[in-house]
């Protein structure tokens, strides 16, 4: 668990953690190879396969933004017909992971995040 401040909207922060382009991911996410959405279950919604350099997930993912600027992303793994254990990574189990995103000021955006996880991280 851990809480820090970031100069940017809740939106725009919420647009990076969903974004598995490698180009403008791996400007924040040094670790970060390859992403690719497995399943899209409407526009909020998702399963993807994320790829760094020694490990990867299969990520059940659900964002919404609220009214009042606030934005949430709600992620755990699931198992994915189309996403075979890589021999080469090792797999991440989230049991639940949780990142609130709350305006803090009009440039400042309070970021709060939960990983529970089995195995490495």
């Amino acid at each position: 668990r851990g809480d820090t401040l970031v100069y940017n909207t809740p939106r725009d922060i919420l647009n990076a953690f969903i974004d598995i382009d490698h180009d403008t991911r791996i400007g924040w996410d040094k670790d970060f190879q390859t992403g690719r959405i497995l399943d899209k279950m409407g526009d909020t919604m998702n399963i993807s396969l994320l790829s760094f350099k020694k490990k990867e997930m299969v990520m059940f993912r659900c964002w919404r933004e609220f009214i009042e600027g606030h934005c949430v992303l709600v992620q755990r793994s699931v198992d994915h017909a189309d996403a075979p254990i890589n021999r080469d990574r090792d797999r991440v189990k989230v049991k639940l992971s949780g990142i609130y995103l709350q305006p803090e000021t009009r440039d400042t955006t309070k970021i709060s995040i939960l990983y529970q996880c089995e195995g490495p991280i």
